[in-house]
C-alpha cells in the first residue's frame, strides 16, 4: 500500500512539472527566410536572363523568297515582344498607340516579309509628345532612327546590329526618305516641332552628310535614280546633286508633296496632294477636300493621269499620303476605317482610272483609341510581293519590364504566405 502511495505521488508530481526549457526546440525560421531570399533571387535571375535565352542569338537571319504582305495585322497588345537580335527583312513598320495623346502608349512596330512575325522596335522618343521618327528602308532590312544631339542611328534587321552616324547639326533629326538603293538618308534638322527644318543628305557608306539647302524644308522623296525632290513653300525643287536644280515648279496654295515614295516608278511623275478651301457650315469648320495631283517632269510627258480625290484614301491619324508603288500606275495608299473594325488600311489605286481597292486591314484593340499610324512599306519588295492571310501572328517572347509587373504584382501575396506561416511556428 505505502509503495502504491508513493508511486502515485511520484507520477503526480512528474506530470504536474514543467518541461525544462533546454528541452524546447526553438523554431527553425531561418530554412523558410532563406528558401524565401532564394526563390526571389531565381525570379530575378530568371527575367535577367530571359532576353538572352530568347533572342535569338546573333545569327544573321537570311532573306527568304517572295516578301508577302499580311491581310490582317494585329491588333494593339501590351505583351508585344521587343525586337532584339536578328528579325529578318521586314515588309512594313508602323506606329500602334493607345489611349489619349498626353497619355500614350505608342509602340514602333516592324512586321515581317518572309515570316508572320512582329517585333517592337526600341527606338526613343525624339519629340515632345513623344514623337518618333524612324523610317524603313526600301529593302526592309534596316531602320534609319532620328534622336537628340543630331545623331543618327541605323538598326540592322538581319543581324540585329546597330550603327551611330554623328551629323554636323547638334538639333533634332527627322529621317524623312530613304534612295531606293538604301546608301542616302535625308533628314531634317530641327529645333523643336519638326514640320519645317534645314535639309541634310547621310551617306551611310561614306558617313559624309551634305547641306543641299538651308531650311524650311517640308517634304523630300527621292527618285527611283537617286535625284532629290523638295518643297519649301508652295515652291517643289528636284536636285541631282546638293546645289544643282534640276527642275522647279510651283504649286497652288495648301499643297505639299505626298511623303517620301511621292515618284512614280518610272520617274515621270511627281505626286502632291491638294487640299481645297475650307467648308462652313454654322458654327462648324470642315477641311477642303483633297486630292492626289500628278506634275509631269517634262512638258512633253503624256498623257497626264487627271486627279484623284484623296477624301477616302488619306491616312486617318498621321502618315504618308504615298505608301509605294505595285508598278508605275499602281500606287499603295493609306486609308481610314471601315465600319469600326478596322483602324487603318492598304488600298491600291490605279491612277490611270482612279479605282481602288482594299487589300490589308489592321484590326482594332479593345483599347486602341489611336489606332495605327505612319505606315511604311518596303517599297524595294512590292513589285514581287504576295499576300498572306495574317493569322496566329508571332509577337515574341513578352516584354521584360511585363514579366517584372506580373511576378512582383504575386510578391505581396507570397511575402503573406510566409510571414503567416512563420508568426504560426
Amino acid at each position: 500500500m505505502v509503495e502504491d502511495r508513493i508511486r502515485a505521488a511520484l507520477r503526480e508530481i512528474v506530470t504536474a512539472s514543467p518541461v525544462p526549457f533546454e528541452e524546447r526546440k526553438p523554431a527553425r525560421r531561418w530554412p523558410v527566410v532563406a528558401l524565401a531570399g532564394i526563390a526571389v533571387a531565381a525570379i530575378v535571375a530568371v527575367v535577367a536572363l530571359l532576353p538572352v535565352w530568347t533572342g535569338g542569338g546573333s545569327r544573321p537571319v537570311a532573306a527568304g523568297g517572295q516578301p508577302t504582305l499580311p491581310e490582317h495585322f494585329p491588333a494593339y497588345a501590351f505583351g508585344q515582344g521587343v525586337l532584339d537580335g536578328p528579325f529578318g527583312r521586314a515588309i512594313a513598320m508602323y506606329h500602334n498607340g493607345t489611349g489619349h495623346e498626353d497619355w500614350s502608349f505608342s509602340q514602333v512596330i516592324v512586321a515581317g516579309a518572309d515570316q508572320n512575325k512582329y517585333r517592337r522596335v526600341p527606338v526613343p522618343p525624339v519629340q515632345r509628345n513623344g514623337g518618333i521618327y524612324a523610317r524603313l528602308t526600301p529593302d526592309g532590312t534596316k531602320v534609319v532612327v532620328g534622336a537628340a544631339r543630331g545623331m543618327i542611328t541605323v538598326i540592322d534587321l538581319m543581324t540585329g546590329g546597330r550603327k551611330d552616324y554623328p551629323t554636323t547639326t547638334a538639333l533634332f533629326t527627322a529621317p524623312r526618305a530613304v534612295s531606293a538603293d538604301g546608301r542616302q538618308v535625308a533628314f531634317v534638322a530641327y529645333p523643336e516641332y519638326p514640320e519645317e527644318g534645314a535639309l541634310y543628305v547621310l551617306d551611310l557608306k561614306s558617313g559624309q552628310v551634305s547641306q543641299p539647302v538651308g531650311s524650311d524644308v517640308r517634304q523630300v522623296a527621292f527618285s527611283p535614280g537617286g535625284m532629290l525632290a523638295y518643297q519649301i513653300g508652295q515652291t517643289v525643287r528636284v536636285v541631282e546633286s546638293p546645289g544643282t536644280v534640276k527642275y522647279e515648279f510651283a504649286v497652288e496654295g495648301e499643297t505639299v508633296l505626298a511623303g517620301p515614295r511621292s515618284w512614280t516608278p518610272d520617274g515621270r511623275f511627281l505626286v502632291t496632294v491638294h487640299t481645297g478651301p475650307d467648308r462652313i457650315e454654322g458654327d462648324i469648320i470642315h477641311q477642303g477636300e483633297q486630292s492626289y495631283v500628278f506634275h509631269p517632269l517634262d512638258a512633253s510627258t503624256t498623257p497626264v493621269p487627271q486627279p484623284i480625290p484623296a477624301d477616302d484614301l488619306r491616312p486617318r491619324s498621321w502618315g504618308d499620303y504615298v505608301l509605294g508603288w505595285r508598278t508605275p500606275t499602281v500606287m499603295l495608299v493609306s486609308g481610314g476605317d471601315v465600319n469600326g473594325t478596322t483602324s487603318n488600311l492598304i488600298q491600291e489605286v490605279d491612277i490611270t482610272s482612279g479605282s481602288h481597292r482594299i487589300i490589308s486591314r489592321f484590326r482594332v484593340g479593345p483599347n486602341d483609341d489611336l489606332a495605327v499610324g505612319d505606315i511604311q512599306l518596303a517599297t524595294g519588295l512590292l513589285a514581287e510581293m504576295d499576300m498572306r492571310s495574317g493569322g496566329n501572328p508571332d509577337r515574341g517572347p513578352w516584354p521584360t519590364w511585363l514579366i517584372v509587373t506580373i511576378l512582383l504584382s504575386f510578391l505581396p501575396v507570397t511575402l503573406t504566405i510566409l510571414v503567416t506561416r512563420l508568426r504560426r511556428r
